[in-house]
């Protein structure tokens, strides 16, 4: 059976506490979605000072759908989403903090809306128990004037928890190779 390849790509800085239950949490995401799919795990270390490199070459080590990338220092999470989407082999892949603060049991979802024909799925944050009220409109008048002057419209409270097809991988590829 020809099973489609997900990968799932992670940037990480100084999150050692964290990449083991970010794992178990995505292999648990993964439970209904193993007959259809398959995965890859792909931990970019931006230069972690602490422990989180031992902590991902323990999960290499045990499971061969880990893989890792480590920067010698730390270059930002942006430079590591980038070096993770090179290094992507699926038809599609989703980017997830390893902080936590994107649920991984949302991946199932996000998936059937990729599998009707969305090519980018964003995860937008709905609630903020810690903002404010200031914060709010703040964030509600940024949000109506970078929509009024900007030639495509963003949308409000989207994450960096997003997937994408492979159509729009490699165009990224092919755009960021020629701005090097």
């Amino acid at each position: 059976m020809n099973f489609k390849l997900i990968s799932i790509i992670i940037p990480v800085y100084n999150e050692e506490k964290n990449i083991s239950l970010l794992y178990t949490e995505l292999v648990k995401a993964w439970r209904g979605l193993e007959n259809k799919y398959d995965y890859e795990i792909i931990f970019v270390d931006d230069g972690s000072r602490d422990n989180s490199a031992p902590e991902i070459e323990k999960l290499a080590e045990k499971d061969d759908k880990v893989k890792y990338l480590q920067f010698s220092r730390n270059f930002g999470k942006e430079l590591a989403i980038t070096a993770g989407l090179r290094e992507a082999k699926g038809n599609a892949a989703i980017m997830i903090d390893a902080d936590l603060q994107h649920p991984a049991e949302l991946i199932p979802r996000f998936i059937e809306k990729w599998e009707e024909g969305a090519e980018v799925v964003v995860g937008v944050r709905k609630k903020n128990k810690r903002e404010g009220l200031v914060k709010k409109i703040g964030s509600f008048l940024f949000y109506k004037i970078i929509n009024a002057i900007a030639e495509i419209e963003v949308t409000p409270n989207a994450t960096d928890f997003r997937l994408l097809d492979r159509i729009v991988i490699n165009e990224f590829n092919r755009f960021t190779e020629k701005t090097e």
